[in-house]
């Protein structure tokens, strides 16, 4: 802008309109048309409706997808909390998709004693070489195995052999301990077969590191320690109660081990028709009744009985290799109590100087064992139970009389040893036995 002498900008000159009064605008408003500016509030209204809708549709979907993902979150941790519940439940298993493919049950989670049917007392449980369980007269029939379960409990672990028929006895199988390799080897006759889905090898825990099937007829498990074992029938099936050696010990501070000769509560004895039982003249050394076990020794021994009557039917025998001794025993099948403990004494005949004969004189019988075959050798035991009896201190076993009740078995021996008599309950604690314990 030019600037003058005065230091003073120019003014501009005034516009022609100024202070002009018949000045009129070209802009005539009744010409516009006003629905052009409606149309575009329209336009601009309908615009912001669809943001509004695609903004809520995107709120929805972003509240439906939050919360299907809390709900699955939710379902992941009651599915975690019913497993880890079931885990702990007694019939639990250690996994469904285990059993189904290989045929085991495995109840890995500890369970107290008293949930297991049938528990061991601290005498039953053995570190035996080798033990055979069953009964020969059901060596010929057919069994089959579908199911192998192993339980955990409190103080010892229980492996099952289940049978497809329940109840029904079993054929002698063998069960053999070696404590240095820590394994258990349990051998089936040939009449039993086993599921196809219980040929894999199976891991289990701490004790028992693993089970697989051997061969054809028998189970190896392996263990991480030494241990003690029980094995026995319920139910019609295979049982192995199992404890480790430390475990044993503990107890057996605390456990009065003195179950096999505690005598049964019934005290009552029978007479039938007044009979009187054996004849023979009673032995002034005779301890009274009731006297149900003895120490090993050389010396005659006595088990001293209330029973009177001749009642009690022997019908099966027992043979056991603890591996410090050998156990002969007889019996009436699926009788107990001390209504079936009969009067017995054993003793060496020191009048036959070409063998050594031990003597067992068992009375109150109406049946004796051996009463049709007569004589047992070591290798007919042998050949029917499997039992290598090559380092037992046995050769035979003849029945020499029956007279009056009164049964007198003559027990060839290898060498004069001592021995134990004394009545006690089978594995199965089915069955009340008079057993005669010969040291190796």
């Amino acid at each position: 802008m030019p600037v003058n002498k005065n230091k003073h900008p120019e003014r501009l000159e005034n516009s022609p309109l100024f202070n002009s009064e018949n000045t009129q605008s070209t802009i005539h408003p009744e010409k516009l048309e006003f629905a052009r500016f409606s149309e575009l509030q329209k336009v601009e209204s309908n615009a912001k409706t669809s943001k509004i809708i695609i903004y809520m549709m995107v709120v929805v979907v972003l509240g439906v997808g939050s919360a299907l993902f809390i709900r699955n979150i939710v379902l992941n941790s009651i599915d975690n909390y019913d497993a880890n519940t079931s885990s702990q439940d007694i019939t639990n298993t250690k996994n469904i998709s285990s059993f189904e493919e290989t045929g085991f049950i495995l109840n890995i989670v500890s369970k107290s004693d008293n949930n297991a049917v049938n528990v061991p007392n601290v005498s039953d449980f053995k570190d035996s070489q080798e033990i055979i369980l069953g009964d020969t007269s059901a060596a010929d029939n057919s069994f089959e195995v579908n199911t192998i379960q192993y339980d955990k409990y409190t103080n010892f672990s229980r492996l099952t052999f289940k049978f497809q028929e329940r109840g029904a006895k079993l054929p002698p199988i063998k069960i053999q301990y070696n404590k240095f390799d820590k394994t258990l080897n349990i051998t089936f006759p040939e009449a039993v077969a086993f599921d196809e889905k219980l040929t894999k090898e199976t891991q289990v825990d701490k004790l028992v590191k693993k089970i697989y099937q051997k061969s054809q007829n028998s189970y190896l498990i392996e263990l991480t320690e030494t241990i003690s074992y029980r094995p026995v029938i319920l139910d019609g099936n295979f049982v192995v109660d199992m404890i480790s050696t430390v475990n044993l010990s503990k107890l057996s501070q605390d456990t009065p081990n003195n179950i096999n000769n505690k005598p049964s509560s019934k005290t009552e004895t029978k007479t039938i028709n007044g009979t009187t039982g054996s004849t023979s003249q009673e032995d002034p050394n005779k301890p009274n009744p009731p006297h149900y076990k003895n120490k090993f020794s050389q010396n005659k021994q006595f088990v001293s009985s209330k029973v009177l009557d001749n009642n009690i039917k022997h019908d099966n025998y027992w043979v056991w290799d603890e591996g410090s001794f050998f156990e002969l025993s007889f019996g009436e099948t699926n009788k107990l109590g001390e209504d079936y403990i009969p009067n017995a004494v054993a003793y060496y005949d020191s009048d036959n100087k070409d063998k050594v004969i031990l003597v067992l004189e068992v009375e109150n019988l109406a049946q004796a064992v051996l009463s049709n075959k007569k004589k047992l050798s070591a290798n007919d035991i042998q050949n029917i139970s499997g039992i290598n009896m090559s380092g037992t201190n046995f050769v035979a076993v003849e029945l020499v009389s029956f007279v009056n009740g009164k049964a007198t078995y003559n027990i060839e021996l290898k060498r004069k040893s001592d021995f134990q008599l004394l009545t006690q309950e089978n594995y199965t604690k089915t069955t009340q036995i008079i057993s005669v314990q010969i040291k190796d």
